[in-house]
């Protein structure tokens, strides 16, 4: 009370502070006089919003196989996030809950900005309003992602509420190595397709080319090709062209690259002979028309990781352009 004494009269108030209680309470006030045993006056109440910011409960990352069980993440194969998000003041917005893929970082696609996440019932979230958001189906994290470079990177993840309060939190990415390789035994293979223009004006160092990427396991002999579907800005400047992998016990590979008009020497050839080593052309037959180059070989692995596409500009400073549909195959030998 703030009267001068213990009773209480009108125009003086009554306060009562407690800090346990959410605004989602229902929270109900009863006057009595209690010598009269007489109810004078009674109303619902709601505390006001706090200032207690969202909370991660819990997050993980899931497989696409839909099985009930938390399933590890397979290179290539795809996966899902899932989050847990509750706001103790109950005022979670639930259109802010959002993810960032650190391993799409640099890479100029929309998979390198903040994804947001989903709490809606449409797959691959499981039930609407259930306080799990979802991420996935999003053609960032479904096949070929994601590869095995990506295993230790962070997945960023925030949460606001409607007081603008913040949350920030992280999940380290684990990515094992595709289970076969491909999946079965002799003859089973994987494919890795590019799914957006990659152009680079660079001749040193190489362009990765996101998604066109295999995870190898170690002491399988594999056998590849790549179909890649690139263009020159001009027709002066030629393809640089290599793959990069971890350590072997048996690599070769060839590459043929199309450089002049229709005959017998319109290819120019050459031969991969370690991890970055660059077969080179000089010209292509007319600018900004898409051609096709070719990679093929045979690699076994000593240490698990990836067989990756990388390329670049014969000359620096001009343009040449890797095409969507751009194409790798990868075939378990033994």
């Amino acid at each position: 009370m703030d009267g001068p004494d213990s009773v209480w009269d009108i125009g003086e108030r009554w306060t009562y502070v407690n800090y346990n209680l959410r605004s989602s309470d229902q929270i109900s006030v009863l006057v009595v006089d209690v010598t009269k045993n007489l109810a004078l006056w009674s109303a619902q109440i709601t505390a006001p919003a706090g200032t207690r910011p969202p909370v991660f409960v819990a997050k993980w990352t899931d497989d696409l196989s839909g099985t009930s069980a938390i399933d590890p993440i397979q290179a290539t194969l795809g996966f899902i996030l899932y989050a847990r998000v509750i706001d103790p003041d109950n005022d979670l917005n639930r259109n802010s809950v959002y993810a960032y893929l650190s391993f799409f970082f640099g890479t100029n696609t929309t998979c390198g900005n903040p994804q947001k996440m989903h709490d809606d019932g449409v797959y691959p979230d499981a039930a609407a309003g259930d306080d799990v958001f979802s991420l996935g189906s999003n053609g960032c994290m479904d096949p070929p992602n994601p590869s095995l470079t990506a295993d230790g990177t962070l997945i960023l993840l925030n949460a606001t509420d409607k007081q603008n309060h913040k949350t920030d939190t992280r999940l380290r990415l684990t990515v094992v190595p595709r289970s076969g390789g491909g999946g079965g035994g002799p003859g089973s293979g994987a494919w890795a397709l590019l799914t957006a223009d990659q152009s680079t004006i660079a001749a040193s160092p190489l362009q990765t080319a996101p998604n066109v990427a295999f995870a190898l396991l170690p002491n399988q002999t594999y056998t590849f090709k790549f179909w890649v579907v690139f263009r020159s800005s001009v027709a002066t400047n030629g393809f640089r062209l290599s793959l990069t992998f971890p350590t072997v016990s048996r690599f070769a590979a060839s590459v043929t690259i199309p450089q002049s008009a229709d005959g017998t020497i319109a290819d120019w050839r050459g031969f991969i002979t370690s991890s970055g080593d660059v077969v080179v052309s000089s010209t292509v037959q007319a600018a900004t028309t898409d051609y096709v180059a070719t990679i093929e070989g045979v690699i076994r692995v000593s240490i698990a990781g990836n067989l990756q596409l990388v390329f670049g500009s014969e000359t620096s400073g001009q343009s040449v352009t890797i095409r969507q549909g751009t194409v790798g195959q990868l075939l378990i030998a033994a």
